[in-house]
């Protein structure tokens, strides 16, 4: 029963954690902050994207925190970071600070 709870607790904690914030060593990247910001915590990210569509921009940083650690996929639009997402774990080191 403590198990289940445990793991159970784990599990909200991730999904929370992801919603709110992207931790990098001990700095917090939240919603709305600028890509300048995201890079001066977080440093440059394993991979970009850029979608554009019906005339918007959208960048996704991706950064892959090694393989105990879920990737973190970072949506900008209009310069500002607009949602946080968890993705697979990672693979190899841990790159993220």
């Amino acid at each position: 029963m403590r198990i289940t709870f445990a793991l159970t607790l784990a599990i909200l904690l991730e999904i929370n954690s992801a919603a709110y914030g992207f931790r990098c060593g001990t700095e917090l990247v939240k919603i709305r902050d600028t890509k300048l910001e995201v890079l001066e915590k977080c440093g440059e990210p394993t991979f970009k994207e850029i979608i554009k569509t019906d005339g918007l921009i959208v960048e996704k940083w991706y950064y892959d925190c090694g393989a105990v650690r879920f990737i973190q996929i970072l949506t900008f639009s209009g310069g500002a970071l607009q949602r946080i997402e968890a993705g697979n774990y990672g693979k190899g080191p841990d790159r993220c600070p």
